[in-house]
C-alpha cells in the first residue's frame, strides 16, 4: 500500500511510519496495533517547555482509556504506545499556534524509534512562526539555520541574525534535519 499511495520523490525525505499499539503493561500482549504513514508530527503547544517536551507528550507510553481483563491476571487499563518505525531525512513538526515555546537546536528520538531505519538525532533546520500584526492580521515569518547563524525572512525583508528570530511570534512549524543516517533503505524499500 505504501509503495502505491506514496510513490513520489518527497516520500523518502519527509514521510515516516508511526506505529500505535495498545498492550498489557504486565505481560506485553498486544491487543491493538496500527501503522500510519505521515508527512509531519502534529504537536499540541501548551505554551510551556520545549520541542522535546511536546514530542514526549505525543510519543511514548501512556495509559489508555481501554480497560482489559488480560489472561495474565492484569485487569486495568491498557498501555498505549506511539513510536516511529522509521524517521525521515527532514522531520516536520506541525505546532498548534498556542504560545511561545523553546525551540531545541537538537533533538534525540532514540527512545521513540522501533527499528534502525533512519536517524535518531536531528538538528534544527528551519522554523516558521505566526506573528500577529496590529492585533488582527497574521503574518508568517521564517528562520532558516545556516551553520551558526540564521537567515530571517519577513515579507520582502531578508537578514542574517542569531537565534533571537526563533522567539518572534508563535511557533507554527519547525523542521529538523537528520544529523546522521543509520539505515540506508528508503521508506518504499522497507515496506
Amino acid at each position: 500500500n505504501f509503495k502505491k499511495n506514496y510513490n513520489n520523490p518527497l516520500a523518502d525525505m519527509f514521510y515516516f511510519i508511526l506505529i500505535t499499539s495498545q498492550k498489557c503493561p504486565n505481560c506485553k500482549t498486544v491487543y491493538y496495533a496500527n501503522s500510519e504513514a505521515k508527512p509531519f508530527l502534529p504537536l499540541n503547544n501548551q505554551n510551556k517547555g520545549n520541542i522535546m517536551t511536546l514530542i514526549r507528550n505525543y510519543l511514548g507510553q501512556k495509559f489508555s482509556n481501554q480497560f482489559i481483563q488480560c489472561r495474565c491476571g492484569y485487569n486495568k487499563n491498557l498501555v498505549e504506545e506511539i513510536e516511529f518505525y522509521n524517521t525521515p531525512d527532514y522531520l516536520v513538526l506541525d505546532l498548534v499556534e498556542n504560545g511561545q515555546i523553546e525551540v531545541d537546536e537538537e533533538i534525540d528520538l532514540s527512545e521513540y524509534i522501533k527499528t534502525n531505519y533512519g536517524s535518531r538525532n536531528f538538528i534544527l533546520y528551519a522554523a516558521i512562526n505566526k506573528k500577529v500584526v496590529n492585533n488582527s492580521n497574521a503574518q508568517y515569518v521564517c528562520s532558516i539555520k545556516e551553520k551558526d547563524s540564521y537567515t530571517f525572512y519577513e515579507g520582502d525583508t531578508i537578514e542574517k541574525c542569531g537565534n533571537e528570530c526563533l522567539k518572534i511570534g508563535f511557533p507554527s512549524c519547525v523542521i529538523y534535519k537528520k544529523k546522521s543516517k543509520i539505515g540506508r533503505a528508503s521508506c518504499r524499500e522497507r515496506v
